[in-house]
């Protein structure tokens, strides 16, 4: 076989193996943290919330439950989560995402604005999510 054949095909081959081990241009990004204490911190329930970004145009946030122990004096998982979903469906409608309490398909919400998912989560939703504000 040709000796230039043979170096190309080498050479393809480490192209092809050197792009399967590089990360995803579009990688997952938590943006945002915080933790909600039910009824001012008077009740035993917390709520963790983490927010992932896959894109500007598709925001994920991540529920979970905690119970207060008071013998151990610390939150703990009460092995409950949800979850909601931002995504920019259409160039003026955003749909919100979110499950329903007895298992039936997820409700979607959709609100009508021009401005992406990440935005909309910064600007309208976080405020309605951190206090406890009904966003439909």
């Amino acid at each position: 076989m040709n000796r230039n054949i043979i170096l190309g095909l080498l050479l393809f081959a480490m192209f092809f193996v050197g792009l399967q081990s590089a990360q995803p241009a579009a990688a997952v990004t938590k943006i945002d943290q915080f933790a909600i204490y039910h009824m001012g911190g008077q009740s035993s329930d917390a709520d963790l919330i983490k927010v992932y970004r896959y894109s500007k145009y598709h925001v994920y946030i991540k529920e979970i439950h905690y119970n207060w122990d008071p013998k151990l004096h610390k939150y703990v998982k009460n092995g409950g989560s949800s979850w909601i979903d931002l995504r920019k469906i259409s160039k003026t409608k955003l749909r919100i995402r979110e499950p329903q309490i007895d298992y039936y398909p997820p409700l979607n919400t959709y609100k009508y604005t021009t401005h992406t998912a990440t935005y909309y989560y910064w600007h309208t939703f976080r405020y309605k999510l951190k206090y406890g504000i009904p966003w439909n």
